[in-house]
């Protein structure tokens, strides 16, 4: 259904429909309630798109995500529809499927489209030019969880320095003596951060930092199984996992568990991220809540703050949330039940 339909059905011209459709005052208001109601009778529904493209911007957030599919995003795009259904936007939300490529294709298909503003979590790569052309370009750009310290903007984070740091301490108090760990992309500032924190609790602790008990990798169930085999046989003792994801965290308690060692009595493990599922594994994992919904929520008020003063720079800031530590019974020796 288009306007030259309603103009045809009222022998008018397509300009005229146009103009009633959004409320011009040329317009009588009697034939502006026909025309209205007749678009309404005949099922008319305004193309956004369309109108985005003649008006250059809509009422529309482009989200970016490294994965659709994991619960941490989808508690994140819960705080920012939440914020965004009471301003009236709706959002469109791209994944970037980790790759730096794919969230340049998600800022061209996004600024094609007109959008508001954007937030995105920024995937690995050098590249980031992408990203400082959306706010050359004068859109509203706020990045949460992975952010680029290269490109001047809001941006919304939990410390992952202080939530490795609680972790590997809670394990160090739990008895365990030799910690490993297991890494994500070090280009990226959280595992930086994460490894950072995982380094300082050691030290502070009087415990050696061994290169043997260190190993990075993606965050993937199937590569904390990998890297625990790897860690068995290379023959270097230890007694705990920390590992920057709670995906690697699991792959890690299947294989110790297919070894034949008992998680938490001869061998600890705690992830990050707190997924929802953790408390219902066997044995429940330890973790550290990143807040989430909070994060979503605080990125989409940071973004409708700047587009509502014209994306000064002097209203960009970093929100930095507190890690929660969640303690369960793969780290904790005193809860197992004999």
């Amino acid at each position: 259904m288009t306007i030259y339909d309603i103009a045809k059905e009222l022998n008018i011209a397509a300009s005229t429909v146009s103009r009633a459709l959004n409320n011009n005052p040329r317009i009588s208001e009697k034939r502006r309630k026909l025309i209205q109601e007749t678009a309404e009778r005949m099922g008319y529904k305004t193309n956004q798109v369309a109108k985005a493209l003649r008006e250059g911007s809509s009422k529309t957030i482009g989200v970016i995500v490294p994965f659709v599919d994991r619960a941490f995003f989808g508690a994140v795009l819960s705080g920012i529809e939440e914020v965004f259904k009471e301003s009236g936007h709706q959002i469109i939300v791209c994944q970037s499927h980790d790759t730096n490529e794919g969230e340049i294709e998600n800022i061209e298909t996004l600024l094609s489209a007109r959008v508001s503003g954007i937030l995105v979590s920024v995937a690995p790569g050098k590249n980031y030019e992408h990203l400082s052309k959306v706010i050359t370009s004068n859109i509203p750009l706020v990045m949460f969880d992975r952010v680029n310290e290269n490109v001047n903007t809001s941006c919304v984070k939990v410390d992952d320095f202080r939530g490795a740091y609680e972790s590997v301490a809670h394990l160090i108090q739990q008895g365990y003596k030799r910690i490993a760990h297991f890494h994500g992309d070090l280009g990226l500032k959280i595992y930086e951060e994460r490894f950072g924190g995982y380094k300082k609790a050691l030290s502070d602790h009087g415990m050696d930092i061994e290169p043997g008990l260190i190993y990075g990798g993606d965050c993937f169930v199937e590569i904390g199984a990998d890297l625990t085999e790897q860690l068995i046989e290379s023959g270097n003792e230890f007694d705990a996992i920390f590992a920057s994801s709670d995906y690697k965290a699991i792959g890690a308690i299947k294989t110790l568990k297919s070894r034949g060692f008992a998680v938490p009595e001869d061998i600890g493990v705690a992830g990050f991220s707190n997924e929802p599922f953790l408390e219902h594994m066997d044995p429940p994992i330890t973790s550290v809540d990143q807040r989430p919904k909070e994060m979503g929520v605080q990125a989409a008020k940071s973004l409708l703050e700047l587009a509502n003063n014209r994306n000064d720079q002097k209203l960009f800031k970093t929100v930095v949330l507190g890690p929660v530590l969640i303690q369960r019974v793969s780290s904790c020796k005193e809860l197992v039940v004999y």
